[in-house]
C-alpha cells in the first residue's frame, strides 16, 4: 500500500519541543510522507503564557499560578521548551497549489487551515484536543482537571471529514500536584496518539473505521468550552486545589499510607465470606498478593517494600492450617524493583515472572522448591519496561497482558499491551492493534483471569483517582490476533473500610481468595 501524503499546518516553524517530536515521528514513520508545510510566520508558536497574558489584568491568576508551578515543577525535557520544525521537516516544500491530492493535514496552529489545502485532504484536517484545550493552547493542558479535582484528562485526535469524529482517545489519570508536570505526560501521550491513528489508516487495522466502530468514533467525548480561565475562574480554581492539598497535608501527619492485604477461605467465588487483614509492620507495604494452593498448603506471594528504600521485593507467607497467618519469608530479590509475582504453571513446573519494569524486558523464574528457591529461565522483549506481565493460555496460544508506557513517560498505568505466542516463553507476537487500550480507567492488569460459567474475566486497576484506585472486573468477549473487546461488568472499590482509599489486585487460587488495599494508619 502506497505512503500516506500528510500535509502540516503551522503557525510558525518555531513550535514547542513536543510538537517537533510528533512531526520527527511522522517523518520517521513508513506509513507517511510529509509532502507540504504551511507556516504562516506569526510569532508566539510556543511562546510563554506569561508573555501573552502579562498586558492582560484578567488573567493574573492564571499568570502568577503558572509562574509559580514553573518554578516548583520546572524540567529541562519540559515539552513546551521551543525547537525548530525545520529541523525536523528537512527539505519538504512549503505548500502551494501545486501539491496535489493528499491524504491528512495536520493542524496545530490557531489559524485555519487554508480552504485550498483542507479540500485536497481525503480523510479531513486532523486536530488534537485535551479535553476543553486544543494544542494551539498546550501550555493549559490539564489546567481545568488538575485544579478542578477532576481526575482524567481525555485527548482525542479528531478529523473533521464526515462531519467530525474521534479518531483515537487516550483517557490519562490528571497529576494532583502540578499542572506542568502532568502536561509534559499528556503532551508525549497525544504525540503518540497521531503516530498510532496515522499507522491505523495506513495499515486499515480497523475495517471497521468507516462506520464509527473500533477506535473510530463519531462524537467527541469533550465538548469545545473556554480553555482560558479569568481571575474569577482561577480564583474558585485555586480554592477547591488548596482544600484538597490541606486535606492531603493533615492525613499525612495523621496517618501512614500503607498498602495491605486481605484474604478469605471459600469454595465459592465470588463469595460473602468475610475478609481478614494482614497488617505489615509500620515501616513498610505490602501489595499486588497471588494465591497459590498446593495440596492442603496455602501461600500468598507477595510484593514486600521497605519504605526506607521504596525497592521492593517478593516475598511469601504460608497459611497455616486453620487459616491463621503464618511467618512471612523472602524468596526473590534483585538490585532492581520487583512486585506483581505473577506464578504459572507448565509442563509440571512452578514459574513466576515478577514486574521487572524499571530494569527493562519480562524475566522468567523457575521454583526449584515452590515456594523458594527462584532461578532466572528467560527474558523475553528486551528493552520493554513492561508493567504487571499477566498471561493465559487460551486453546493453543498464550496470551501476555501488560501495560507498557508510552516512551519518554514511565508512566505505567494507561497503556494496553497483548501479545501472543505459542509457548509461555515466546516467541511473542505483538496484538495487531497495540495498545488496544489507552484508559487509565482499565488497562494495567489487576491480577490473573478468571473463567466462571466459561466466561473468562480479566481484572484490571482503575487509577482515575489515585494510583490503584479501584479495579474494573471486565469480561472478555473477543481475543484474536488482529481484535481485542471487553465489556466491564463489575467494580471493586476500596469502600468496605473508612480507612481504605485504594484497592488494585485480586487473585484466587484453589479455595483462597487475596486482595490488596491502600490504607490511612495512624501515626
Amino acid at each position: 500500500m502506497p505512503r500516506l501524503r500528510v500535509a502540516i499546518h503551522l503557525d510558525a516553524y518555531v513550535q514547542p519541543r513536543w510538537i517537533v517530536r510528533v512531526l520527527e515521528g511522522v517523518v520517521a514513520s513508513p506509513c507517511c510522507e510529509v509532502v507540504s508545510v504551511s507556516a504562516g510566520g506569526r510569532g508566539g508558536g510556543a511562546g510563554s503564557l506569561l508573555g501573552r497574558l502579562a498586558a492582560d489584568p484578567s488573567h493574573a491568576l492564571l499568570s502568577l499560578f503558572t509562574a509559580l508551578d514553573d518554578r516548583a515543577y520546572g524540567r529541562p525535557d519540559d515539552a513546551l521548551a521551543p525547537g525548530d520544525v525545520r529541523a525536523a521537516l528537512g527539505a519538504v516544500a512549503p505548500s502551494d497549489d501545486g501539491v496535489g491530492a493528499l491524504d491528512v493535514v495536520l493542524s496545530f496552529a490557531r489559524s485555519p487551515v487554508p480552504g485550498a489545502l483542507a479540500s485536497r485532504a481525503h480523510h479531513g484536517v486532523w486536530t488534537l484536543h485535551f479535553g476543553p484545550v486544543p494544542a494551539s493552547d498546550a501550555e493549559l493542558v490539564g489546567l481545568h482537571e488538575v485544579l478542578g479535582g477532576q481526575g482524567v484528562v481525555v485527548t482525542e485526535l479528531r478529523s473533521d471529514a464526515d462531519g467530525g469524529r474521534v479518531l483515537a482517545r487516550a483517557v490519562s489519570r490528571a497529576d494532583v500536584r502540578s499542572v506542568r508536570r502532568g502536561r509534559n505526560v499528556l503532551l508525549l501521550k497525544g504525540a503518540a496518539l497521531v503516530t498510532r491513528a496515522l499507522k491505523d489508516l495506513h495499515d486499515q487495522v480497523d475495517e471497521r473505521a468507516s462506520a464509527g466502530g473500533g477506535r473510530f468514533e463519531f462524537r467527541p467525548a469533550v465538548a469545545e468550552g473556554p480553555s482560558r480561565p479569568d481571575n474569577g475562574d482561577m480564583a474558585r480554581l485555586l480554592v477547591g486545589h488548596g482544600l484538597r492539598y490541606a486535606r492531603e497535608l493533615v492525613d499525612r501527619s495523621l496517618y501512614v499510607q500503607q498498602w495491605v492485604m486481605a484474604y478469605q477461605i471459600s469454595p465459592r467465588f465470588p463469595s460473602g465470606a468475610p475478609f481478614r487483614y494482614l497488617l505489615p509492620p509500620t515501616d513498610r507495604f505490602w501489595a499486588d498478593p497471588f494465591a497459590a494452593q498446593r495440596g492442603d498448603q496455602r501461600y500468598i506471594l507477595f510484593e514486600e517494600a521497605p519504605f526506607a528504600t521504596g525497592r521492593g521485593h517478593i516475598s511469601v507467607m504460608a497459611l497455616r492450617p486453620d487459616g491463621s497467618p503464618g511467618e512471612v519469608a523472602r524468596v526473590l530479590e534483585r538490585p532492581y524493583h520487583l512486585s506483581y509475582p505473577f506464578l504459572f504453571r507448565h509442563g509440571g513446573e512452578e514459574f513466576m515472572i515478577p514486574e521487572t519494569s524499571e530494569r527493562g524486558g519480562v524475566e522468567v523464574y523457575r521454583a526449584r522448591g515452590f515456594p523458594h528457591g527462584w532461578e532466572l529461565v528467560e527474558e523475553m522483549l528486551p528493552g520493554v519496561a513492561a508493567a504487571d506481565v499477566t498471561l493465559r493460555q487460551v486453546g493453543d496460544r498464550w496470551w501476555m497482558f501488560t501495560d507498557v508506557a508510552v516512551a519518554g513517560t514511565r508512566l505505567h498505568n494507561e497503556e494496553l499491551h497483548i501479545f501472543h505466542a505459542p509457548t509461555p516463553f515466546g516467541p511473542w507476537t505483538p496484538h495487531r492493534r497495540n495498545p488496544v487500550f489507552s484508559d487509565a480507567r482499565r488497562s494495567r492488569p489487576a491480577g490473573a483471569l478468571f473463567e466462571l460459567d466459561g466466561v473468562l474475566y480479566r481484572p484490571a486497576q482503575d487509577s482515575s483517582v489515585r494510583y490503584g484506585w479501584s479495579m474494573s472486573i471486565n469480561r472478555v468477549t473477543r481475543l484474536t490476533p488482529d481484535d481485542y473487546e471487553e465489556e466491564p461488568c463489575a467494580r471493586v472499590l476500596p469502600d468496605w473500610d473508612p480507612r481504605l482509599i485504594a484497592t488494585h489486585t485480586l487473585n484466587r487460587d484453589g479455595d483462597l481468595t487475596v486482595i490488596d488495599a491502600g490504607m490511612l494508619r495512624l501515626r
